[in-house]
């Protein structure tokens, strides 16, 4: 997956914290495109229980994304948009 440019992240309070709203325009400006319930899974893992997300759990959940995209890419040598793996190779991999 790349990125054709830079992401500016502007955070309207100024507090080091975004919204959950703010994250998903963010990550979708980063070239992720999430459908809603992988959304949600990214919030509920990296926010606090108000549903901020501060800057170090951010660049973690865009790490673990761009990751987890481009092991997938790896897999999927023909480009189906599927891949098979066995349990032990699939939590190796969400394990990460």
């Amino acid at each position: 997956m790349e990125n054709s440019g830079s992401v500016q992240i502007k955070i309207a309070d100024q507090n080091g914290c975004m919204s959950s709203s703010e994250m998903r325009i963010v990550v979708m400006e980063a070239v992720f495109s999430l459908n809603n319930a992988l959304h949600q899974v990214s919030v509920a893992r990296y926010s606090d229980p108000n549903h901020t997300i501060n800057f170090d759990n951010f660049v973690n959940c865009l790490f673990r994304l761009e990751t987890l995209f481009n092991i997938f890419k790896e897999l999927d040598t023909d480009g189906s948009g599927t891949i098979e793996v066995k349990v032990m190779e699939w939590l190796n991999l969400v394990m990460l």
